[in-house]
């Protein structure tokens, strides 16, 4: 590889790395920030699940898996989060799969934009795990939430040509991220908490509501994060074209001064 090939990957690297930063550590204020409480336990959702999503979509999905993998073992080596106790092994191993639905929401949600159709086996290994499960089987309804993302997913090309609006496209994505979170989130606490049938029934009424607003604010991140770049690329833009503006205006000045300094030369010699 030549020494200018490599200059210009780190130039190019150097925004994605300084962008990574950035998200890494909004994500995690907004994971300190709740909203909503996890019916059967003692957790609560955070602003964390609306932003997370959209970070794999802007640094691509899998680098922004590792921004948001990597941010919570950051938490754990400075205390900012509070690692399970390994004496009790499911909250021990719950602990580090707190973000697992963020970041395979944030993969769908990457990847929804490209019609990737392969996204449909994450609802459905998470419904046939579900009713792989003694208590899943007794609320085996509570999996049809899940067939939303997978139908989404399916029917991207129809969903794009009935939705012409580019906003109720990116909502309808954010629908099927946010019901893949609450698949594979389901399938953890359930298997790792084994949450009773009774919560999962009263939940249903809850989720919905939850569900719709959670997609609300992964377009909301999105179109912002989206307007935030447009209006940091216009700034960049137009310093480049005062600096250029700037440039070229000293270099008239210099070449009427020595125009002005030749000529006045001239004249001394005629003289």
């Amino acid at each position: 590889m030549k020494i200018g090939d490599r200059k210009l990957k780190v130039v190019l690297l150097l925004p994605k790395i300084l962008f990574s930063v950035l998200f890494a550590a909004l994500f995690m204020v907004l994971t300190k920030i709740k909203f909503w409480p996890i019916f059967g336990t003692e957790s609560s959702f955070s602003f964390g699940v609306m932003f997370g999503p959209v970070i794999s979509r802007f640094l691509n999905a899998y680098w922004g898996t590792s921004v948001i993998m990597l941010s919570r073992v950051i938490g754990f080596a400075t205390g900012y989060y509070k690692m399970g106790d390994i004496s009790n092994l499911p909250k021990f191993v719950m602990s580090w799969l707190t973000f697992l639905p963020i970041m395979m929401g944030g993969i769908y949600f990457s990847k929804m934009f490209k019609g990737d159709r392969r996204l449909i086996v994450i609802p459905t290994l998470s419904i046939l795990l579900f009713l792989l499960h003694p208590i899943g089987r007794e609320v085996w309804f509570c999996s049809f939430f899940w067939t939303i993302p997978l139908l989404i997913a399916f029917l991207k090309p129809s969903i794009d040509r009935l939705l012409k609006n580019h906003l109720a496209q990116v909502y309808a994505y954010s629908l099927g991220s946010a019901f893949t979170d609450h698949a594979v989130g389901s399938i953890t606490y359930l298997y790792f908490m084994n949450i009773p049938a009774e919560f999962w029934i009263q939940a249903i009424p809850f989720t919905i509501v939850e569900r719709l607003i959670i997609a609300a604010g992964i377009s909301f991140f999105y179109f912002a994060i989206k307007l935030s770049i447009m209006v940091m690329q216009r700034v960049s833009a137009l310093t480049v074209l005062m600096e250029t503006s700037k440039q070229t205006a000293e270099k008239e000045k210099t070449m009427e001064v020595k125009v002005k300094e030749k000529g006045e030369r001239k004249r001394s010699e005629d003289a």
